[in-house]
């Protein structure tokens, strides 16, 4: 009886094998781009959460963001589901003045008495010259801080924070209006 037994449970052993070496295909035969490969998921390595999914949820929502930082779909196209997994969407500012033509330049005071940030050509700041004055004509000094212009505010400036320097950073209030500094 019990050789009976141990033959069963080995023979049922035997035949599971076939089933546990089903396994997905390899990684080499197509890449991880969703543009010519239907599986490709940002879960896998070299994925944007690679080694961070842990459930179905997880892996459903990369199968989208790895589509979605390829542009293939867009942030409306998204289920809404699993727009937690998107990256914060930078609202783009508008800097012209309540009945007037945009503003040909946005010179903004951010720091002390004679700390001016030139925002003319983008809401982020990270280099440069600081100016001495209100219209950004007499330099002052380098930049040696981080710089975002948000008229809709901190949570705004966050986003542009992250969107351009990455995940940890932060914006924390100056002293001039509507600017804010990117700190970790």
């Amino acid at each position: 009886m019990l050789k009976r037994l141990v033959f069963a449970v080995l023979m049922c052993g035997l035949m599971s094998i076939p089933v546990l070496a089903q396994v997905e295909p390899d990684s080499t035969e197509l890449p991880n781009d969703p543009r010519v490969n239907d599986e490709a998921n940002a879960c896998y390595e070299g994925g944007s959460l690679a080694f961070r999914c842990f459930t179905e949820l997880h892996w459903e929502a990369g199968w989208y963001l790895i589509r979605f930082e390829a542009g293939l779909i867009s942030r409306a196209d998204f289920p809404k589901l699993l727009a937690w997994v998107l990256p914060p969407e930078v609202i783009v500012e508008n800097t012209s003045k309540p009945g007037g033509p945009v503003a040909p330049s946005t010179c903004a005071f951010a720091w002390n008495p004679n700390f001016y940030v030139d925002f003319s050509s983008s809401n982020f700041v990270g280099s440069g010259n600081y100016w001495s004055d209100p219209d950004c004509t007499v330099p002052n000094g380098n930049l040696s801080r981080k710089w975002v212009f948000s008229p809709s505010g901190q949570a705004n400036a966050t986003n542009i924070c992250v969107a351009n320097l990455g995940a940890g950073f932060a914006a924390i209030p100056s002293h001039g209006p509507l600017v804010f500094e990117c700190v970790l």
